[in-house]
């Protein structure tokens, strides 16, 4: 996870972020964030979490939350308001944040990380999700 905390009440505080969602919010104002925790809250979040990341009209001036606006945007386009498809999208979106976070050189860019999802979304044989 992240370098910024050594305590086991800060660990546990920092996994229920991730666990919930709100790991980016967590550590914005760290260093780094890493380019996997961008995907946090769509991963974890629920359907009122991805709804507010889609409108994030602030988004345009940053380019990593301006990835996870599109990215929002797209999950929504694919949930159709349905909570059990966004928790089908999620375990796609679980598993490209692991492949992030694990594979060395993986999308280490905005661009890098918007291509990552959407090829794993919209892959050739109807991607993570072909309902």
């Amino acid at each position: 996870m992240s370098d910024h905390r050594t305590d086991g009440a800060s660990v546990a505080e920092e996994c229920e972020a991730f666990l919930s969602g709100r790991f980016v919010e967590d550590i914005v104002g760290a260093a780094d964030v890493p380019p996997w925790a961008w995907l946090n809250a769509l991963a974890h979040g629920t359907l009122a979490d991805v709804e507010r990341l889609a409108r994030d009209e602030g988004a345009a001036c940053a380019p990593w939350r301006h990835v996870q606006r599109r990215i929002a945007i797209e999950v929504l386009g694919l949930a159709r308001g349905d909570a059990q498809r966004l928790q089908a999208l999620q375990t796609c979106l679980t598993a490209v944040e692991l492949d992030v976070a694990t594979r060395p050189g993986g999308a280490t860019t905005p661009a890098a990380l918007l291509g990552s999802v959407l090829a794993r979304l919209e892959g050739p044989a109807g991607g993570c999700f072909s309902l």
